[in-house]
């Protein structure tokens, strides 16, 4: 048996007296186990101290955002009027050069306006001329309108004049319309140039054969074209000759061309 009863029932004492009153010892209050732990109604102080850390990090990154907007403005705000300084800068820079220019050219810097358009390579495309007669070998050509340009070369009477000594590319070619054969046996195409202090030199030449059928007497066509890189000096004249120029097919100015683009 467990010797502790003093600790499951409490005792007793008899005293001898007048009312023979039992006498009760002092009732204190029952012991707690100590390996039982207390229970508590209110929140425990832990949770309290997280929530509060929790808002406060909000409050913090909400701070930091506001403070990186606020930076990104004032650096975008910067930097438009850094933009409109330079700007200004740059208006101010133009202004000064229009002026200073400008005696410039009065006084006589042409020159080096017309050495700059010198530079620049040389190019035309001529098409035959649709309302001059051919009374001549040499042909005439169109030099402004529809498909026709100059750019760096002059062109006058048929001719083109180069103004600068180097590689050309020369082109030509002719188409021929007829409804009867010519005497001639065959049809000449010359490309040739002009030089100052010597006679006409041919450049390329070409001889079409058979262009025609003397047995029937019906519309016929017949073409020649030509084509070669060659060295030009400086005040060159080039022509086109056509042996048969009343027989070119004026109603295609397209077929009948001639032209010449500068390569060095």
């Amino acid at each position: 048996m467990n010797g502790n009863v003093a600790g499951q029932h409490p005792q007793v004492f008899m005293v001898e007296g007048r009312d023979r009153r039992q006498v009760h010892p002092q009732q204190h209050p029952p012991r707690i186990d100590p390996g039982l732990v207390p229970c508590w109604t209110f929140p425990p102080a832990r949770d309290k101290a997280r929530g509060h850390h929790s808002w406060s990090g909000l409050i913090t990154i909400l701070v930091m955002v506001l403070v990186l907007v606020f930076a990104a403005l004032a650096l975008g705000a910067f930097q438009i009027q850094s933009l409109q300084n330079q700007l200004a800068d740059l208006t101010k820079d133009v202004n000064s050069d229009s002026t200073i220019t400008a005696p410039q050219r009065q006084i006589g810097f042409l020159e080096d306006v017309g050495e700059d358009e010198e530079c620049k390579p040389a190019a035309a495309h001529l098409t035959v001329n649709t309302e001059r007669p051919a009374d001549h070998k040499t042909l005439q050509w169109e030099s402004r309108h529809g498909r026709a340009f100059t750019k760096g070369l002059l062109y006058r009477n048929g001719g083109l004049q180069v103004n600068r000594t180097g590689l050309y590319f020369i082109y030509s070619r002719v188409e021929i319309l007829g409804n009867q054969c010519s005497k001639a046996r065959f049809i000449s195409h010359t490309v040739f140039v002009r030089r100052k202090g010597s006679s006409p030199i041919t450049l390329m030449e070409g001889h079409k054969m058979g262009y025609c059928d003397e047995t029937k007497r019906q519309l016929w066509t017949s073409e020649s074209s030509l084509g070669a890189v060659l060295k030009l000096r400086q005040e060159d004249w080039v022509y086109v000759n056509v042996s048969v120029p009343d027989l070119i097919n004026r109603a295609n100015p397209y077929g009948n061309y001639f032209g010449l683009y500068q390569i060095v």
